[in-house]
Order: C-alpha cells, then structure tokens, then sequence
C-alpha cells in the first residue's frame, strides 16, 4: 500500500505542475518527451526484466521498477492529437499516415515483449482519435478490419503469443464447467431422487 500511495503522490506533483505550465511551453517540449518515453521502450528487450517469460519491465539503479509504456502512454496520446491538428497540411489523410508512423514502433516494440494488453490499448487509443478526428467511415472501418484480421492472425498463429491462447483455452474450460454444475444443480431441484454420481 505505502507504495502505490508514495507513486500517487509523486503522479500528483507532476500533474500539478505540468498544469502550470504554458500551452506553447508544452507543446515545445512534447517531442523530447516522446522520444525519451520511446528510447525507454526500445530499451525493454535489451536490459528489460523477464517475468514469466515475458520483458516488460526496466530496472534502472535508483529508480523504483516501472514499465515504459506507462510513460509513454500519455506522450503517444497528445502527440499523436498533435499531428492530427497540425494547420500545416491541409491533406487529412497525410496527417493520418503521419500519425501511423507514430504507433508503428510502438506496436512492434510491445509485439516483441510480447504484451498484446498494451498492444490492443494503444491501437484502441489510436483509432478513438482517428475516429473523432472526422474520418471517412468507410476507410475507418475497413483499416479496422484489417487491423483485427492481423492481430487475430498474430494472437492464434505466432507461437509466442501461446500464453494467451491457453489462457482463453482455460476461461473456456471454466466457464463451461460452472455451467455444467448449474445445469446439475438445477436437475436436483427439479428432480430429488436423480442419481448424478456418475456424472463427469
């Protein structure tokens, strides 16, 4: 507990002061921001630290254990509104690919932890903003299709993403289990004399 209250804390004095700051001053610094968070990404397959077969996290002397995507997360999110409002082109769909070569390291890099969690949420985050933006809907959804057709592909095919189809394999084993002794349970209610002990 005391040390998710000290990160609060800490998470706290930074919003304060980052609201303090002028538009012009953010915005100025937001770039560097972004490629330090990102270098810190890129860093996790070479000195990250594995747990359960998986490098996610960076242990960096003096600093308290953390994952860069965290940090990134919210740098990807207002440069990736950046480039979408940029008033030097007028082109939509350039903005749009611009903003493509943003989540593209991203999306590999997490690809390789492998963390497919954080790999949905930021090309969930990606697609909101593309979406708010005023995107044709047609294009909207076909990108989304192919993107969903990838991943599938990625998640069911690639043997490193095998722990997560045994984790389905395991929901789906659960949950057809509990239904089993619902269904058991409610035949005894309806049925006192019926003899289940043969049932597996």
């Amino acid at each position: 507990f005391l040390k998710h209250f000290v990160f609060v804390v800490i998470a706290l004095i930074i919003i304060f002061f980052i609201s303090l700051q002028k538009r012009e001053i953010i915005k100025a610094y937001l770039p560097y921001f972004f490629i330090i968070s990102l270098l810190l990404l890129l860093l996790v397959p070479l000195i990250g630290i594995e747990v359960k077969g998986a490098k996610r996290w960076l242990d960096i002397p003096l600093l308290p254990r953390f994952q860069p995507i965290e940090i990134l997360k919210p740098f990807f999110i207002v440069m990736t509104a950046s480039v979408l409002s940029l008033e030097n082109y007028r082109n939509i769909y350039l903005k749009y690919f611009f903003s493509f070569l943003i989540i593209v390291p991203i999306i590999i890099l997490l690809i390789t932890q492998p963390d497919i969690g954080q790999t949905l949420l930021i090309i969930v985050i990606w697609f909101s903003l593309i979406f708010v933006s005023g995107i044709n809907l047609i294009f909207f959804f076909s990108f989304f299709g192919l993107v969903s057709i990838v991943l599938s592909y990625i998640i069911l095919f690639v043997p490193k993403f095998d722990y997560i189809q045994k984790s389905l394999e395991t929901v789906d084993k659960s949950f057809f289990v509990r239904l089993r002794d619902k269904f058991k349970l409610e035949v005894r209610v309806a049925y006192p004399f019926y003899n289940d002990t043969n049932w597996r």
